[in-house]
């Protein structure tokens, strides 16, 4: 998100110019969000934060009293508005291959995640006999955007995974809005099949 705007049932001004600083607070904005409100019209304001908006969180904006100095009358109807930016996504999930006796799963999100809360969330499949694979463990260290994640011994050559809707990050509650799904084919592991020497006869 890197504007709000809110729009009033008539002008306030008649000389304004878009973008133009607005000089007061018309709402204000919880949880505390550094910004600058501006003129987006005759009939409107704008708030434009100083940093995009962090994902998956929800805000409220509550009209000041200060309506009443700057334009004359106080605010009526509705004075408080709630808004959120957009709830959390996976961007892409890959299988990075196999690693021992465990495969490893990276996990890209649009937000920053707990890895804890990743291990707890995800569920993983054998995607041929429907039963779970092996135990999930993941190997970050701290709230990141991508995360990876090992499966020790999966039992099959089908993996499927899961993260329920309402998964949530780090930076809010607004979750997963669906839950999400991918299948992968497991490679096996690399190893040599046999070994020979060139035979001829009389040697």
């Amino acid at each position: 998100l890197d504007k709000l705007t809110v729009r009033f049932n008539r002008d306030l001004s008649e000389e304004v110019v878009a973008g133009m600083p607005l000089g007061w607070t018309p709402f204000e904005i919880e949880p505390v969000v550094k910004g600058d409100w501006v003129w987006g019209g005759r009939d409107r304001v704008e708030f434009h934060p100083e940093a995009p908006l962090p994902v998956g969180n929800r805000f409220a904006a509550k009209a000041t009293e200060q309506f009443v100095v700057r334009v004359g009358e106080a605010l009526r109807g509705k004075r408080q508005f709630a808004f959120e930016t957009s709830p959390l996504r996976v961007k892409r999930c890959v299988y990075l291959g196999r690693y021992g006796k465990e495969v490893r799963l990276e996990f890209s999100f649009n937000g920053e995640v707990e890895p804890k809360a990743l291990e707890a969330g995800l569920s993983v499949w054998d995607s041929l006999a429907g039963v779970q694979a092996g135990k999930v463990k993941a190997l970050g260290t701290g709230p990141n955007r991508r995360q990876v994640v090992a499966v020790s011994e999966p039992p099959g050559r089908g993996l499927r995974v899961t993260l329920p809707a309402g998964f949530a990050g780090v930076a809010g509650p607004s979750g997963l809005r669906d839950a999400f799904e991918d299948a992968f084919t497991l490679k096996p592991a690399f190893a040599a099949l046999r070994a020979w020497t060139p035979w001829r006869r009389g040697t």
